[in-house]
């Protein structure tokens, strides 16, 4: 059987409660809580002011920058190594990509999202990608892949639909 400790409330602390701010997700008990049209929230939240939701601390945005760089880079030239090569189906890998360098920025910041994020996995799966062409041009220089892969429409399809789905997955979690 396992046992939990009761939620405090973060204004009275001797009241025990279940109760969570609808933004910000801090316990709140009914007393200390303000009801609006999507729920309870608390004071904090009702008195305005920056969201919380949107408030990334430096330290965990560098980590964020350097895991989503790290693993876009990685998915990438895989993505342009082995994946164009399927043609049309390679857009649903595509697609994976993005959804996972934006999961990878939600796990690491806390659930945090807004522009910064949104613009952090943009630019990191368009990095990633870039650099995985550029990857594969000094493994293989023989063949001319920069050129093939400019000149292919398939590839700005796949580009701009692992980019939307990067910056929806951190949009709309």
């Amino acid at each position: 059987m396992t046992t939990t400790t009761p939620l405090r409330c973060k204004c009275r602390r001797q009241a025990e409660t279940s109760l969570r701010c609808a933004r910000c997700s801090v316990p709140i008990c009914p007393d200390c809580s303000v009801v609006v049209a999507v729920g309870m929230i608390c004071r904090d939240c009702a008195r305005g002011g920056p969201n919380k939701l949107h408030q990334v601390s430096a330290g965990s945005f560098a980590l964020a920058t350097a895991a989503c760089l790290g693993a876009s880079l990685l998915g990438g030239w895989i993505l342009v190594s082995y994946v164009l090569s399927f043609g049309y189906m390679s857009l649903w890998a595509g697609f994976l990509f993005g959804l996972a360098i934006g999961e990878i920025a939600l796990r690491i910041t806390g659930r945090k999202r807004g522009l910064k994020l949104e613009l952090l996995v943009g630019i990191s799966v368009a990095a990633g990608i870039a650099g995985g062409v550029a990857i594969e041009a000094l493994i293989h220089p023989e063949l001319d892949i920069v050129t093939r892969h400019l000149t292919h429409p398939l590839d700005y399809v796949l580009l701009a639909l692992a980019i939307v789905a990067a910056v929806g997955r951190i949009r709309n979690i």
